[in-house]
């Protein structure tokens, strides 16, 4: 089976939220459709995180096809993630081992590589050139990685 993996990356805070979560979800439902299956990796530190989990999760629900999975990739063990409602939204939730022993300050960007790597599309919403979700796609171009951004 073919597994194609899309990472997402986004600020913490958005201004059009509403126009990003009508383009995400068109996106997600188009991959869905046309893959044999798909793994969506997102984090859960910001409003962009919290939009993409909200519109996968439902996208998975309405779905006749069944093959897609949310997962929720952690840079380090958070113990407020060990509630089993979040399970509700992500199908799994993994901690990064590579970003979980370095210094926090270092463990995002670790994390977001890391699921780079594994990734064949970044979808993200990058509205300026600064801060952890720029440095997530300089270097996912720098690896050839197909990158669609919602603000373009």
């Amino acid at each position: 089976m073919e597994i194609f993996t899309v990472s997402l990356f986004g600020h913490r805070h958005i201004s059009n939220p509403d126009k990003i979560r009508t383009e995400l979800a068109q996106l997600v439902e188009k991959l869905i459709k046309e893959k044999q299956y798909v793994q969506f990796l997102v984090g859960h530190d910001g409003q962009f995180d919290e939009i993409a989990g909200e519109v996968i999760s439902q996208a998975i629900r309405n779905s006749a096809y069944h093959t897609a999975l949310l997962i929720m990739v952690l840079p380090y063990n958070r113990s407020e993630f060990r509630n089993p409602e979040y399970l509700t939204q992500y199908n799994q939730i993994e901690v990064c081992p590579a970003s979980s022993q370095v210094h926090v300050k270092e463990a995002f960007l670790i994390r977001n590589m890391q699921m780079i790597d594994r990734s064949d599309m970044i979808i993200c919403c990058m509205e300026h050139q600064h801060g952890g979700t720029f440095r997530a796609v300089y270097y996912a171009d720098a690896k050839g990685r197909n990158i669609v951004n919602l603000e373009n």
